[in-house]
């Protein structure tokens, strides 16, 4: 996926086009809910961020991304998990 994303800002660039991509990590819900409590303390330890993701974190940067603030953004996999994968 990132590598569809820097190819495809490369090609549309000189088009006006700007292409990122998102890459969250595990937030909280349905889906970690399923996970053994084991799994999900481990997913937590390694979160720089004192606390669980939140579906509104992921879309602060949903709505940054086609932003006016975002126009010198391109080709980007934008990491939104907290810091797990420092």
């Amino acid at each position: 996926m990132v590598g569809l994303t820097m190819s495809l800002a490369r090609e549309l660039g000189s088009h006006g086009i700007t292409v990122n991509s998102l890459a969250p990590g595990p937030l909280d819900g349905r889906f970690m809910r399923t996970f053994p409590p084991e799994k999900i303390e481990l997913l937590r330890g390694g979160i720089c961020i004192d606390r669980s993701g939140r579906m509104e974190d992921v879309a602060n940067a949903v709505l940054y991304l086609p932003s006016d603030e975002a126009v010198w953004v391109t080709g980007q996999a934008l990491d939104v998990n907290g810091g797990l994968y420092i």
